[in-house]
């Protein structure tokens, strides 16, 4: 039940850092969660377009294409407060993962699983663990701008799926990564 009455607390974080003593990491990273966000609605109505063959595929795939930008330009400008990441980074190496795996009803054997165990690992093991976290949402966006642009009308329907795939693995990593950065959730 506590996953359930926390979820909109994390809903709509992408790559979102939220740790106290972080302010400006923290800010950027929300200004960065957001446009990733609006970038994959407009990502989902280009995708709407050429499922009803209507207009305006253009006009999508250029926003979300900027919208990426905007989002990858944020991260990296996260990247840039040092204090604040070693910070994060301190905060990471002390968090429990385990319970917060239990908490956030994160079931053994599912791809989430693996995900999580991955940025329990990252986070205990690495040196700079968020720059690691926050450079992996980077690497998903520039990913997710390429697939955009392979998208054209005349795309073939399975095509259209691998894209729609695309985005949701990377959103739903970055909500991962946004449940391991938030200090706000024990």
């Amino acid at each position: 039940m506590l996953t359930l009455s926390t979820a909109p607390a994390l809903a709509g974080s992408l790559c979102r850092v939220a740790v106290t003593g972080a302010d400006s990491l923290n800010q950027s990273t929300a200004r960065g969660s957001a446009r990733f966000l609006e970038a994959a609605s407009q990502a989902f109505l280009a995708l709407k377009v050429l499922d009803e063959r209507g207009d305006g595929f253009g006009t999508h795939t250029a926003a979300t294409t900027r919208l990426l930008d905007e989002a990858i330009a944020e991260y990296r400008r996260a990247l840039t407060q040092s204090s604040e990441l070693a910070e994060t980074d301190r905060f990471l190496k002390a968090r429990q993962f385990e319970r917060l795996q239990r908490l956030l009803g994160i079931t053994p054997g599912t791809l989430e699983h693996k995900r999580w165990d991955l940025i329990a690992k990252a986070a205990r093991q690495s040196k700079h663990a968020t720059r690691d976290l926050l450079g992996v949402c980077i690497s998903g966006a520039e990913q997710l701008k390429y697939v955009t642009t392979t998208l054209k009308p005349e795309t073939q329907p399975a095509q259209q799926r691998q894209v729609a795939a695309s985005w949701y693995l990377a959103l739903s990593h970055g909500h991962l990564v946004s449940d391991a950065l938030d200090a706000s959730f024990e």
